[in-house]
């Protein structure tokens, strides 16, 4: 019996993209791309996943300066570091026209900056995650831009929030906020989030000082509610959230406070 070996190259491409999705991005690329024109269209066509946390300074450079050029339509995804100034003067986000999911973590001022002015430019983004471990030299943080298609949102960034203009993030589901105040939270899922379903949230005491919209409805749907570091009296928790979050399934409270402590 005589086996015929069977070429690489004659796999077909939906056999090929297959593969690919279980090799590293910088992998394929590095041995497929500039093969023919072929493994070029098809190697281009992938939606990208790509993580640069952790990575040494060699393997930054070939994304940034063979990958990210030739690619970045492709990436759905980016995973970054706030390291060296590479988002502002290295990585250009603005060519990442397909972007879906963006986590930056050690995010500093001047970037966070940046990335809050031009979020209405990923009209694609359904995933929005930045992260600092860092005190940013700021008081507030004002958001402006619309982010109709966003769906989950992770903001630790340890400064109070406030959302200025009359957008309405109506895609929300999945939402973690710092340093907001009671009263200024239930104006805020009533106003800009109706379709909020999980909320994360750190309080504080200090009011908002920017007025809201006005209040359009009396109750919200929000069915999982986690208060992180609560020093609000539980009076003020069962009076102001509970009347108006009927819907509410799960309630988690990392409290502070001697009448937390018999836990009814």
């Amino acid at each position: 019996m005589s086996f015929n070996p069977t070429k690489f190259e004659i796999l077909p491409n939906e056999i090929l993209l297959e593969i690919f999705e279980y090799l590293p991005t910088i992998n394929i690329f590095e041995t497929f791309f500039y093969l023919n024109q072929r493994y070029n269209t098809l190697l281009l066509s992938i939606r990208l996943r790509i993580d640069l946390i952790n990575i040494s300074k060699q393997m930054f450079d070939y994304y940034n300066y063979f990958l990210f050029p030739i690619a970045s339509h492709c990436i759905i995804s980016l995973r970054c570091e706030d390291i060296f100034d590479r988002l502002i003067h290295h990585i250009h986000l603005q060519n990442f026209i397909s972007l879906e999911y963006l986590t930056i973590t050690n995010i500093n001022k001047t970037t966070l900056q940046y990335i809050i002015l031009h979020l209405n430019k990923f009209t694609n983004l359904i995933y929005l995650n930045l992260q600092t471990t860092n005190e940013l030299i700021i008081n507030e943080l004002y958001f402006q831009q619309p982010m109709e298609f966003i769906e989950k949102c992770i903001l630790n960034l340890n400064k109070r929030i406030i959302i200025q203009g009359n957008q309405c993030y109506s895609k929300l589901k999945y939402l973690t906020i710092n340093q907001y105040h009671i009263e200024d939270l239930l104006a805020f899922i009533h106003i800009y989030t109706p379709k909020l379903r999980h909320l994360s949230v750190t309080l504080n005491d200090e009011y908002n000082t920017k007025k809201l919209l006005e209040k359009t409805e009396d109750k919200h749907y929000l069915e999982s509610l986690i208060i992180k570091q609560c020093r609000i009296p539980f009076d003020r928790i069962e009076q102001l959230i509970f009347n108006s979050l009927p819907y509410l399934k799960r309630l988690n409270i990392n409290a502070v406070g001697a009448d937390y402590a018999d836990g009814e």
